[in-house]
């Protein structure tokens, strides 16, 4: 796997849901993706204590790793030389280390953002670092708190602030970036694809296509109309994908719908059948054939593999994945984890 790849994740927002689905026996929910970029069905997900489910082979995420991540876990990211970091709302970064998750803060306190994409990516007030030379390190600050943020390389990084700026962190310099949101909303998350585009997401669930000196609304199409987007990824071909909910109208109910956009307009490629009315989309992966994963927050894990079909999108069949609470094989490098501990 490449190091972009390995780098590589998705995290999204966390969404409560108490509604039915194929839930993993753990209980526990998923909150980030890790790796996958080649084949969906080489990634490893990540439980809200720090839980490492890998891929069996046969349909399955098997938990390699049991957690122990006090703190609600809110992403991850695997660095270069192959260390997992995990970040918390409420606490430093945390890395496996060896037999445990350990903490692993940075210089300055306070709100710990991690995130990924052309390199790992973290976020203290507002000080940016970036993982270089096998270690987190300063990239430089931006004049206001980070609230999202996306790495196109180690040395270029966009940043939303909480005060609703959109600006391009490179070298030690930035530049402000225009976008057209109204004063009453802001970015809530970055996100994209080193080989593709930088797209954004509003708090209130509107889409941007993050351009070199500005960002342009990404519109959904009429068959959208009135929808709520719950999940978005970005490809490697440039393509922006998002999973959410199309209401009903009359007695159509309302339906789970997988979006495309490869310019600046959203358009359904797939209906979602067999999701539970009121479950939430969460996790959404796209790997560079074009196979997808997307996990909800009751429980369900499914994923298809790349297969080419009218306009492009993926016409393969839908697989319910589970995950498994034991994992039968050997840990890789003999490493078993416990408990996290602060040093």
């Amino acid at each position: 796997m490449s190091t972009r790849a390995a780098a590589r994740c998705l995290v999204l927002s966390l969404v409560l849901a108490s509604v039915g689905g194929a839930r993993a026996d753990t209980g526990r929910r998923l909150v980030a993706i890790v790796g996958g970029d080649d084949d969906v069905r080489q990634a490893n997900l990540i439980g809200d204590s720090g839980e490492v489910f890998a891929p069996t082979g046969t349909g399955t995420w098997a938990r390699r790793f049991p957690g122990g991540v006090a703190p609600p876990v809110t992403g991850a990211v695997r660095v270069e030389d192959g260390t997992l970091f995990a970040s918390s709302a409420r606490a430093p970064l945390f890395r496996l280390d060896g037999a445990t998750w350990n903490a692993a803060p940075l210089p300055n306190r306070g709100r710990t953002i991690l995130a990924a994409g052309g390199g790992a990516v973290a976020a203290v007030g507002r000080h940016v670092y970036t993982w270089r030379q096998g270690a987190w390190r300063r990239l430089g600050a931006v004049p206001g708190v980070v609230e999202a943020l996306w790495a196109a390389t180690a040395t270029q990084v966009y940043v939303a602030t909480t005060d609703g700026r959109l600006l391009r962190l490179q070298a030690t310099s930035h530049a402000a970036l225009g976008h057209p949101l109204p004063a009453d909303d802001s970015i809530a998350r970055l996100f994209g694809h080193p080989k593709g585009r930088v797209f954004a997401l509003s708090k209130n669930g509107t889409v941007l296509r993050i351009g070199p000196r500005a960002a342009v609304l990404v519109r959904p199409s009429a068959a959208l109309a009135g929808w709520e987007l719950q999940a978005s990824a970005a490809a490697g071909d440039g393509a922006l994908w998002a999973a959410g909910w199309v209401p009903g109208a009359g007695e159509a109910p309302a339906r789970a719908v997988l979006a495309r956009a490869t310019r600046d307009e959203l358009v359904v490629v797939s209906q979602l059948s067999g999701i539970t009315a009121g479950d939430r989309f969460e996790l959404l992966l796209v790997d560079l054939q074009g196979g997808v994963l997307l996990t909800t927050a009751a429980g369900a894990l499914r994923y298809r593999v790349a297969g080419e079909g009218e306009g492009g999108t993926v016409a393969a069949p839908w697989h319910d994945a589970q995950l498994a609470d034991d994992f039968s094989g050997s840990a890789p490098e003999g490493r078993v984890i416990g408990p996290a501990r602060t040093r």
